[in-house]
């Protein structure tokens, strides 16, 4: 992250990313009225909220957000171009697939502008800008004049906690997905090398890809040799937000 402020005020802080902004025209030169569409993922509402929010801290103004889950393709499409134009919203944001086609919708029907998080299966040149973190991009292409901006990793409303010890370490779990397998053995063996190797303490928390029922968090939280590799004392050094087992809101 560059924590050195850029030399200009058309920038905002975001998830760590100082993003350039050319503000759109506003219906209400003193407030940015933003909507949000959201899939109902919270991985995904926290990526467009932390926009929202950094867009908010610099212009002013009010964010709300549309919850589209378990919608039919019409039924999303319907209660975006439905909804009121009062206040009139300068800007939509949202992240992921199922918000596609009623983000371009509502860019339409209220002639205004659209951001995207994350990498579209859809055109880019669909949407006004899109966000999308670097290790989904293309590392050799230069994306200057385009309408893609690379971030650093995604966009969040989370903000640094100065009473949190300097010499914590925070591990989040994922799970399978269509890249990558999942293995306990493998989980475990990675966690007791980054315990050992690794001053403070770990915190460490399982996200919804986190397949139920085998997450090795909980063999660490008891203070066990994850996977017969490391010291007990390693272990012991593991401890997880929430309950063995719980999984956290939001992450």
């Amino acid at each position: 992250m560059n924590k050195s402020v850029p030399p200009t005020k058309n920038f905002l802080l975001s998830g760590g990313n100082w993003i350039a902004c050319t503000p759109p025209p506003l219906h209400n030169a003193a407030y940015m009225n933003i909507r949000i569409l959201s899939d109902g993922k919270q991985g995904h509402l926290n990526q467009s909220l932390g926009l929202a929010q950094a867009l908010i801290s610099k212009a002013g103004g009010t964010v709300e957000t549309v919850n589209l889950q378990g919608l039919s393709l019409l039924g999303k499409i319907r209660k975006v171009v439905s909804g009121s134009d009062i206040p009139r919203p300068d800007l939509f944001i949202s992240a992921g697939h199922a918000t596609h086609i009623p983000l371009i919708c509502a860019r339409h029907h209220f002639k205004t502008r659209a951001i995207l998080c994350m990498k579209p299966t859809l055109p880019c040149s669909f949407f006004d800008l899109c966000l999308i973190p670097r290790h989904d991009l293309d590392s050799g292409r230069d994306y200057t004049d385009t309408n893609i901006f690379p971030t650093q990793g995604a966009l969040h409303p989370m903000r640094p906690d100065t009473s949190v010890p300097k010499d914590t370490t925070l591990i989040l779990i994922g799970g399978p997905s269509k890249d990558f397998d999942w293995d306990d053995e493998s989980m475990l063996n990675q966690l007791a090398f980054i315990s050992i190797h690794t001053p403070g303490h770990l915190v460490l928390t399982t996200s919804r890809r986190t397949p139920d029922g085998r997450s090795g968090t909980n063999r660490c939280s008891r203070g066990g040799n994850p996977a017969g590799v490391g010291s007990p004392a390693s272990g012991a050094r593991l401890r997880r937000l929430g309950q063995p087992g719980q999984r956290l809101h939001g992450i």
